[in-house]
C-alpha cells in the first residue's frame, strides 16, 4: 500500500508542479505525461528504502516531497548544464538520496518523528555521503576515460540523424511540422 500512495502522491504532485518548479512551464508543459511518469517512479524510488516500517500517511509525505524534488532538481541540472534528457539523475539519484533521508524521520522504530535519538538519522546521512562519494569518483573515472577514448559522446550527424539509423539500420523516420 505505501508504494501506490507513494508513486500516486510522487505523480500528481509534479505533474502539477514540475515545470513551475523548474521553471520549464510552457502551454504544451502544461499536462505533461513524462512528468507524470518520473514523478511516479520518483516517488516508488524514494518509498523503496523505508516502505516496510512507515506509517501510509508517512508514505503520502515522501511520495509529495519526491515530486517536489524532481523540480528542483531538474532545475538544478539544467542550471548546471547536465544533459539527462530521461532525467535518471533525478529521479534515481536525487530520489534514492530522498528516501535514505527520509528513512531517519519516518521510520517507526527509530525516526525521529518516532522518538529516535537521531543515530539512524546519522546512519542515513553517512550512507549517502558514502554512496555519493563512490559515485561521483566511480563515474569520474568512466567518463574522463571515455572522454580521452574519444567515446564520450556520438558525432553531430548520429545525434541529427538518430542512433536507430546508424546504430541498427533502422529508418530515418521524419515527421511532419
Amino acid at each position: 500500500m505505501n508504494t501506490i500512495i507513494a508513486a500516486a502522491a510522487g505523480g500528481i504532485t509534479s505533474v502539477a508542479l514540475k515545470h513551475r518548479i523548474a521553471g520549464t512551464y510552457e502551454a504544451r508543459t502544461r499536462y505533461d505525461v513524462g512528468a507524470l511518469c518520473n514523478g511516479i517512479l520518483i516517488g516508488l524510488v524514494a518509498i523503496t528504502g523505508p516502505c516496510n516500517n512507515v506509517e501510509p500517511w508517512a508514505a503520502a509525505i515522501i511520495g509529495v516531497l519526491a515530486g517536489l524534488l524532481l523540480g528542483l532538481s531538474t532545475r538544478l541540472l539544467i542550471k548546471i548544464k547536465v544533459d539527462d534528457p530521461l532525467e535518471a539523475t533525478q529521479v534515481h539519484g536525487f530520489g534514492g538520496l530522498l528516501g535514505l533521508f527520509l528513512t531517519g524521520f519516518f521510520d517507526r522504530d527509530e525516526g525521529v518523528f518516532y522518538g529516535g535519538d537521531g543515530k539512524q538519522l546519522g546512519i542515513q546521512v553517512a550512507g549517502m555521503v558514502a554512496i555519493t562519494a563512490w559515485s561521483i569518483v566511480m563515474s569520474g573515472i568512466y567518463f574522463f576515460t571515455l572522454k580521452k577514448l574519444g567515446k564520450f559522446r556520438v558525432p553531430l550527424i548520429y545525434e541529427i540523424v538518430g542512433l536507430d539509423y546508424f546504430e541498427h539500420g533502422g529508418p530515418v523516420v521524419k515527421t511532419s511540422d
